[in-house]
């Protein structure tokens, strides 16, 4: 794990226990700094920008070899870096968010069954919306909105932009909290 050196050992403990709520998006990394959007509690969204000095040799070296020992994160976001929505996928949850935005699979009868058990449990039956499935995609005509289930078995929220689906938050432990991300995300 790298670190900030030199920073306020708090705020680098506050951002750490962001990040691991989910709040943070996309990232997007630039010569001298990092740019994100990072969600408060209320789920205002807000550009947070982190300037970093030059690394010096014994720095990239260690980066180097940290890059080494995971090739397969290093060149997924490699190849995610041109393709449209892939960075933004990997932002909210790395190689199962980009599984969530590019496998269009159909759940076997284990998966579809907790599925089904997991609809119907996560609203009162009066405050559930009406949702149409295709393989894996459950979506609220109309509405702009739509939850994807992962193999994992996570909740993906996205939401409809310019005539296509976009990833629009990290995932769920069920549908209902989908959802509401993809509400939260307008």
């Amino acid at each position: 794990m790298l670190t900030v050196e030199g920073g306020d050992g708090e705020q680098v403990r506050l951002g750490r226990r962001v990040a691991r709520s989910g709040a943070v998006g996309a990232v997007s990394v630039r010569p001298g700094g990092l740019t994100a959007v990072v969600r408060d509690r209320d789920g205002t969204a807000q550009r947070t920008d982190v300037l970093v000095q030059q690394f010096s040799q014994a720095e990239w070296d260690r980066l180097l070899g940290l890059a080494a020992a995971e090739p397969g994160h290093i060149a997924a976001l490699l190849a995610a870096r041109h393709r449209g929505l892939r960075p933004l996928a990997w932002g909210f949850g790395a190689a199962p968010g980009l599984a969530s935005l590019e496998d269009d699979w159909t759940p076997d009868r284990t998966a579809l069954a907790r599925a089904r058990t997991a609809l119907p449990a996560a609203w009162a039956e009066e405050e559930a919306p009406v949702l149409r499935r295709v393989r894996a995609r459950w979506t609220s005509p109309g509405t702009g909105r739509q939850i994807r289930l992962g193999r994992e078995g996570r909740w993906w929220p996205y939401r409809r932009e310019a005539g296509r689906w976009v990833p629009s938050g990290p995932p769920a432990p069920d549908p209902a909290s989908g959802l509401a991300a993809a509400d939260a995300a307008d």
